[in-house]
């Protein structure tokens, strides 16, 4: 039920993106399929929603600062929001840095409706989570195979100064297509110690 709340509805649209439907939700929002009316492609759109900071509005679409998502919260529960968009924002930036067909690509991102949204490349295909049933693992073979994806694509995520911190099934994507291994969701990514220094 209070998923069914959080979550923009099909056919919803922001700016030239219609919403079809949901890929996966996070702490920090939910990632919808949505097809862009203008390119005519379909893309993905991942939405800044972090429950226990924001709730809905009533009309479906806008996203207001909270608590535990009720209206009412404090300055300092305001801040935590903005403090969230800050880095759901950042993300976008982190992605559009990197340049490796094993990343998720960022096409641009916008603010709009009291919240954010990044607009990436849509590709068919899965997580790693979905794919295996609790309890299983991969053999010494596919462990090998997904290392052979993963470690370049880090590889360039560092090239940018930027650490992943997520890595994990839900954020290893299969593309249906060659069922190569994507690195997904970079909202735990930050800027290398010492980069700046």
């Amino acid at each position: 039920e209070t998923l069914q709340v959080n979550i923009l509805a099909p056919g919803s649209q922001l700016d030239e993106y219609r919403i079809d439907s949901i890929l996966g939700v996070g702490g920090f929002g939910a990632t919808y399929k949505a097809f862009d009316l203008n390119l005519r492609i379909w893309v993905a759109l991942k939405e800044y929603f972090p429950a226990e900071w924001s709730f809905r509005d009533p009309d479906g679409v806008t996203v207001h600062p909270s608590i535990e998502g009720q209206a009412g919260g404090s300055k300092e529960q305001e801040a935590f929001y903005f403090w969230g968009l800050e880095r759901f924002l950042d993300e976008a930036r982190v992605l559009a840095r990197i340049a490796h067909p094993l990343v998720a690509r960022v096409k641009r991102y916008f603010q709009a409706h009291g919240t954010a949204y990044i607009v990436m490349d849509y590709e068919e295909g899965q997580t790693l989570h979905a794919m295996l049933p609790a309890g299983e693992t991969l053999d010494e073979d596919e462990v090998h195979g997904l290392l052979e994806d993963v470690l370049p694509a880090l590889r360039a995520v560092h090239e940018q100064g930027y650490l992943h911190r997520d890595i994990k099934p839900a954020n290893l994507y299969a593309r249906a297509t060659d069922h190569r291994v994507m690195l997904i969701d970079f909202g735990a990514a930050r800027v290398s110690v010492g980069r700046y220094s």
